[in-house]
């Protein structure tokens, strides 16, 4: 009876929990889906209209990311966003690590399939080619740079270590939100599966060295600047 009663308990334990974190995660695409629809009514030559649409894009997003801040900080409360030289220079050398990990996956990937770039990273660059308005590319500097780095380390990271994991090894936690961070990245051979998930280990390390979700945020933030640059320079 016992046994019946530890399972039951941790069936609800994985569903509940479960169910909470895709919530978030469906939550924090809402922005991402807007920014869709707002590439269809872009550019309409009614500028007004863009800067209109571009701010209340940016209310409904601020309102978005300060309610899974809020969740995630009443979870754990021992979390303070407390940076030094020292910290920022220690989440630079992840963001190097990952850098490393991205150049030597880049070369295995020209050698075998013959790109060096991953579907995700192609339809990113044509969105900004091919944007029909300034507005737009703003939306994605903002997504790219900001947005990105806080709600996915939020909903990835953050809040599954305090709800679906809390009671993991860090070690199976790492594995597994590393997994589902490069499942979300629309890989298309294994190298670019393997170099995304990657990453997110090496995101996911930077955060459990000391819980604080801010770390990992800097090292997105320091990826995703890179790759924005970049993006943007081929416009």
């Amino acid at each position: 009876m016992k046994e019946t009663n530890k399972v039951s308990k941790w069936i609800k334990f994985v569903l509940v929990n479960g169910l909470i974190c895709l919530g978030f995660f469906l939550l924090s695409q809402v922005p991402s889906f807007l920014s869709a629809v707002l590439l269809m009514i872009y550019g309409k030559k009614i500028v007004y209209l863009d800067v209109l649409f571009t701010i209340i894009w940016l209310v409904i997003t601020y309102f978005i990311a300060s309610y899974i801040w809020k969740y995630y900080k009443e979870k754990n409360p021992e979390d303070k966003i407390q940076l030094t030289l020292k910290d920022v220079g220690i989440s630079f050398g992840y963001f190097l690590t990952g850098s490393l990990i991205t150049f030597i996956g880049g070369l295995s990937m020209e050698f075998v399939y013959g790109t060096s770039e991953s579907q995700n990273d192609e339809m990113i660059q044509m969105l900004i080619k091919k944007s029909p308005s300034i507005w737009f590319v703003f939306v994605m500097i903002i997504q790219l740079t900001l947005l990105a780095p806080i709600l996915e380390e939020l909903v990835i990271r953050g809040i599954p270590k305090v709800t679906l994991f809390k009671d993991s090894p860090n070690w199976f936690m790492l594995v597994m939100t590393s997994l589902f961070f490069s499942s979300l990245h629309q890989s298309t051979n294994i190298i670019s599966f393997l170099i995304y998930a990657a990453l997110g280990g090496v995101m996911c390390h930077a955060y459990l060295r000391r819980g604080r979700i801010i770390d990992s945020m800097m090292v997105h933030f320091f990826n995703n600047l890179l790759a924005t640059i970049a993006f943007l320079f081929l416009i």
